[in-house]
């Protein structure tokens, strides 16, 4: 059987605290302590009470739509070259000229379509595939020391873990080696007689392969309203933020088979739906330093879907520790707890730092980097570019690294 992603019952967890905006991702998702009253209610809803003076004088509302990130691994393009380039049929190709006329140039041919499809795989072992977007619109609108938020938008997380087997690598370089050695007439490679039929003819290698990957993911819409408050306790201003959302939840798989070349999908019919919130805290000291502490999905649930999958939402928390002046601004985030990727049995746990500097008026830059404290996941590093022109508002960022890639887009409009 040739390589192939495969469907089976498999634990889905709703995880990954997410990065939303461009905002955010420009500055690495580090947005727990140092986000802005117009992406607060996406990372730590407290946030929205981080504002001085009445909306209607300031002006510091926004509607933003659309709002587009996606961010995928470098294993997913390694995964569709594969099944682009039709490697797997290639090597069928180039083995059955082989057979058809077996001449030195054919037999090399063999040899660079063994090797191509060695490499290949041999990238994608024990790295995990993954992949994340959302596209939505939000509403905010602070006020003195209090704020509120509405969004609506959709949220797709699909992760796979290939499991490319040594035996399929072994098999690949053996046919490097034999056909090396008819094409070099015995002086290089090694024979490997049993790689050929009694009539001389040469094995198709691809009939023997037996890597497989598990895949799974989910779709998810959701609608949440944002409220926040600044609170004096015991002499010192603490904001608390709460976001109340309503979950459509939707199971999904895909399965490669390289053999074929085709990809099939399955979609759950079934919508899952659950009743979910945020809650975050922030508070000011010292005049310019930050601390927030937010947790995504507060209450852990399970659902069993018609697929036989099982997915979990399970909470998530994140603090983050910002230093803020009036044109420049720097922070840290951490996961607090590990964090699983959905369709694999892997685990992150992400470290932030990132920065915003308004260079001019209506220009900001903002810069960020991720690092996996797990080591799942290679260093991340992001760029991103805000604009303002009058009350229109745009933002920009992209994210490179061995690990992924990620870009993000957005318009607003000042209320």
């Amino acid at each position: 059987m040739a390589p192939a992603f495969v469907l089976s019952s498999v634990n889905v967890v709703a995880q990954g605290y997410g990065i939303y905006d461009a905002r955010g991702l420009g500055m690495g998702g580090t947005a727990t302590a140092i986000g802005s009253t117009d992406n607060g209610l996406f990372y730590n809803p407290a946030l929205l009470a981080l504002h001085d003076g009445d909306e209607d004088k300031t002006r510091d509302g926004r509607i933003y739509f659309p709002v587009i990130t996606a961010e995928i691994s470098r294993s997913v393009f390694d995964a569709v070259d594969i099944e682009e380039d039709e490697l797997d049929e290639r090597l069928t190709d180039s083995v059955n000229e082989f057979n058809n006329s077996q001449t030195i140039n054919n037999a090399l041919a063999v040899v660079d379509s063994a090797d191509e499809l060695l490499r290949a795989i041999s990238e994608l072992n024990d790295e995990s595939l993954f992949a994340n977007g959302f596209s939505g619109l939000s509403i905010t609108e602070p006020g003195d020391r209090e704020g509120g938020g509405f969004y609506i938008g959709a949220r797709v997380i699909g992760g796979a873990f290939p499991d490319v087997t040594e035996e399929d690598l072994a098999l690949l370089e053996d046919y490097t080696e034999a056909l090396l050695f008819v094409g070099s007439s015995g002086e290089e490679g090694v024979a490997h007689p049993e790689l050929f039929n009694a009539d001389g003819s040469l094995i198709d290698p691809t009939d023997s392969l037996t890597s497989t990957a598990t895949a799974a993911g989910l779709a998810i819409a959701e609608v949440g309203v944002s409220f926040a408050k600044e609170y004096n306790l015991f002499g010192h201003p603490i904001a608390v933020g709460v976001t109340p959302k309503f979950m459509i939840l939707r199971t999904f798989d895909a399965q490669l088979d390289l053999d074929t070349g085709n990809i099939d999908s399955d979609v759950s019919d079934e919508n899952l739906r659950a009743l979910n919130f945020d809650f975050g805290m922030a508070t000011e000291f010292a005049d310019y330093y930050r601390f927030g502490l937010s947790v995504k999905d507060v209450i852990s649930k399970d659902f069993d879907s018609e697929t036989g999958q099982t997915v979990t939402l399970e909470p998530k928390t994140r603090m983050g520790l910002g230093y803020v002046r009036n044109t420049w601004q720097v922070g840290m985030d951490v996961d607090v707890t590990k964090v699983d990727i959905i369709g694999t049995n892997l685990s992150t746990q992400d470290l932030s730092l990132g920065g915003e500097w308004n260079v001019w008026g209506p220009v900001f830059l903002r810069g960020g980097y991720r690092y996996d404290i797990e080591e799942t996941r290679d260093d991340i590093y992001s760029l991103g570019v805000g604009l303002q022109f009058r009350r229109f508002v745009f933002d920009f960022a992209a994210s490179d690294g061995n690990g992924a890639r990620g870009v993000s887009l957005q318009m607003g409009y000042v209320m």
